[in-house]
């Protein structure tokens, strides 16, 4: 995180709160050029030269080029997780469960299956 001290940055609006605490707590003063809402514009304003982008990992295949650099930013932190969330009590359609499946995992159907039968 020091190495961003005082760089202009490029960052996704969705993760601007937890990145000051980090500054703040490493005592990192930021330049942000800009702050924008989608993890993509970072990655291009940042291939444009723009500044140093600060993106989730997983978006950085959307819309990264060759001449970037990318290094992970090793701060617990930082981490994020989904999760996958529906009605209690209610029946998952197939294309549902496939699609859980494929989000989460093969456990995911049994799981769901085993929590429908219990309603």
């Amino acid at each position: 995180m020091a190495e961003l001290n005082k760089r202009p940055l490029i960052i996704y609006r969705r993760f601007q709160q937890v990145l000051q605490e980090v500054f703040d707590k490493k005592q990192v003063e930021p330049e942000i050029y800009c702050r924008n809402d989608d993890a993509r514009t970072t990655i291009l304003w940042a291939n444009a030269g723009l500044g140093i982008g600060i993106a989730p990992l997983s978006a950085v295949d959307l819309a990264a080029h060759e001449q970037l650099h990318i290094k992970i930013i090793d701060e617990p932190s930082l981490e994020t997780h989904i999760a996958a969330v529906w009605r209690r009590n209610t029946n998952l359609s197939r294309i549902g469960k496939e699609f859980l499946t494929a989000l989460c995992g093969l456990n995911t159907v049994a799981a769901v299956d085993t929590n429908q039968e219990g309603k």
